[in-house]
């Protein structure tokens, strides 16, 4: 097994980091945050649920799937969250 050289990297520069861990997490693009915003502060129904916020929340979900498939070039039935 090889592993990989760092070159240019200043290890000694606190603030450069190079994080390998992201099947645990990622950053999340700004455009991403932004779309998300709404939903992660005053529109946090559940998708599943019959009342208003439920229903606000399906419908973006159901859009982001649409989003997503056309993206991909895929049926909107074929992106599952």
């Amino acid at each position: 097994m090889s592993i990989p050289i760092l070159v240019g990297f200043d290890f000694g520069n606190e603030n450069c980091m190079i994080y390998f861990d992201n099947n645990a997490t990622t950053p999340i693009d700004e455009r991403v945050f932004d779309a998300m915003l709404p939903f992660l502060k005053t529109m946090y129904g559940n998708p599943s649920s019959v009342h208003r916020l439920g229903r606000i929340a399906k419908s973006a979900v159901e859009t982001a799937r649409e989003q997503v498939a056309a993206l991909v070039d895929a049926e909107a039935s074929q992106v599952i969250f």
